[in-house]
């Protein structure tokens, strides 16, 4: 059993309107990102990452995580405990997530049906997690201490899961990207100076894990919709000629 929370050609950065109209791609086919103008719109533009041209340099294995809302965002920290020291965690990556996208895109996409008929991602990790034995986490309790912390910002999050065995990339698109993105449409220059994207951590975990982050992910993501009206609108850019 094969399952992505995004496909292979994935979008979801930023929606902007008009993503489900016919398209001119403004990138390359070499290049991870994909920037299409909507035909009709030439102020408007969709933007998308290809997972599988942009995976991480770095990685790492989990099997810890924790999640809450923060002053600057979503902070998610995934970490390895120390297999002899209860409560120290030995090594761990601390990812802040804005707001906007971690509804957006990440709420979103693991909780959307698939095409025919194909439950939501999440509940595809549910059912791997119960068919290969693993015990459900309600709870894991806060370490210690924490060493060899690592710090990154991500927008855009692919999950893949293989069996009983998950992955999680995490990306940035960050500012300065998007505005040279913007102003190579504006130029019409067609494609962009973006060949050097990629993602910044992969973090492989077992379905359990996975699945316990994707509840937790769920219940802060409700939360942030319930406290922020207005931020599932989406969002316009205007490209200027």
């Amino acid at each position: 059993m094969s399952r992505m929370s995004k496909g292979h050609r994935s979008k979801g950065v930023l929606q902007y309107p008009g993503m489900q109209k016919s398209q001119q791609v403004l990138t390359a086919k070499s290049s991870p990102l994909i920037i299409e103008r909507v035909q009709g719109r030439p102020d408007m533009i969709t933007v998308g990452i290809n997972v599988a041209m942009a995976a991480p340099d770095v990685a790492m294995y989990a099997d810890y995580v924790h999640l809450r809302k923060v002053r600057d965002g979503v902070q998610v920290i995934f970490g390895k405990t120390h297999p002899l020291v209860e409560g120290e965690i030995v090594q761990a990556a601390d990812i802040s997530f804005p707001f906007r996208a971690f509804v957006n895109q990440l709420y979103k996409s693991v909780n959307s049906v698939r095409p025919g008929g194909q439950p939501s991602f999440k509940e595809s990790v549910d059912q791997a997690a119960k068919r290969f034995g693993y015990e459900k986490i309600d709870g894991l309790a806060e370490p210690k201490q924490m060493k060899q912390v690592t710090a990154f910002r991500s927008n855009f999050v692919a999950m893949a899961l293989q069996e009983d065995d998950a992955a999680i990339d995490f990306h940035h698109l960050d500012a300065a990207t998007m505005q040279a993105a913007l102003q190579a449409v504006a130029a019409n220059a067609g494609q962009a100076p973006l060949l050097g994207f990629k993602g910044v951590l992969r973090v492989v975990v077992s379905p359990s894990l996975l699945l316990y982050f994707l509840e937790t992910a769920c219940k802060t993501a409700e939360e942030i919709k319930a406290a922020t009206p207005g931020i599932e609108e989406s969002p316009t850019v205007e490209v200027t000629q």
